[in-house]
């Protein structure tokens, strides 16, 4: 047998005891594989215990998991191929049995194609309803993702609305105190904010419209005894 290929090999090796997995013989080397949880290090050892949920193990299978130790049944592969090859030659002295196969057994396989056939349909239309629950899923989501989406782009759109309703407002701030020619415009009567209300599209617009005017009210109300209206005015449109 060749030597250790690594420290952590040979370590692995005292610690239980085993041969290491690769040697040469008569019929060659035995071939590599990678181990699936450690891809950098080969399958080096085999685990015989049946509680194992895979038999290949690595070295650093062996030192990681705190499942393995001393008392499980652990061997190189080498020669766990030498006790199977032990194990089936063994078998070739056991006697078989002199008389025929009793029917009960080949009834098991008279209907095999049949029993693989249904099997196979069933197969296909369970995969069917899994594509079609799949398929909803995906509807369902796709619905949810378009309804977050729409919420998002009309709170963007509202700053945009917002913005030119302040430049808006500002601007009829300045025509209502320093536009005589736009004075009456301003002056709203009954009949126009009946019509201005009628004209919001949505709650929002009626809730700025009704704002607004409040605006309107509250302001007259603080330029009514002041003495500089054109500071107050300036603060009031800050």
């Amino acid at each position: 047998r060749p030597l250790y290929k690594t420290k952590k090999d040979q370590y692995t090796q005292t610690l239980f005891q085993t041969p290491p997995l690769y040697s040469m013989d008569s019929q060659g080397e035995v071939k590599e594989f990678p181990c699936p949880i450690h891809p950098h290090e080969n399958i080096q050892r085999i685990q015989l215990d049946s509680d194992s949920e895979s038999p290949l193990k690595c070295i650093e299978c062996i030192l990681s998991s705190a499942t393995i130790h001393k008392n499980n049944k652990i061997m190189g592969l080498d020669d766990f191929i030498d006790f199977s090859d032990n194990f089936f030659k063994s078998l070739k002295g056991l006697s078989t049995f002199d008389e025929a196969v009793p029917q009960e057994f080949l009834d098991v396989t008279v209907n095999e194609d049949e029993v693989i056939e249904r099997l196979e349909n069933h197969i296909e239309e369970e995969k069917l309803k899994v594509e079609q629950g799949f398929n909803d899923l995906i509807k369902a989501f796709g619905k949810m993702c378009k309804a977050r989406k729409d919420e998002v782009y009309e709170s963007l759109d509202k700053q945009l609305i917002n913005l030119k309703a302040n430049f808006a407002y500002f601007k009829s701030k300045l025509d209502r105190y320093f536009n005589k020619d736009a004075h009456d415009e301003y002056m709203l009567t009954r009949a126009k904010i009946i019509e201005k209300i009628n004209n919001c599209v949505n709650t929002e617009d009626l809730d700025l419209f009704i704002k607004n005017i409040k605006d309107e009210i509250e302001e007259h109300e603080n330029l009514k005894d002041s003495k500089d209206k054109k500071a107050e005015i300036k603060e009031a449109m800050k």
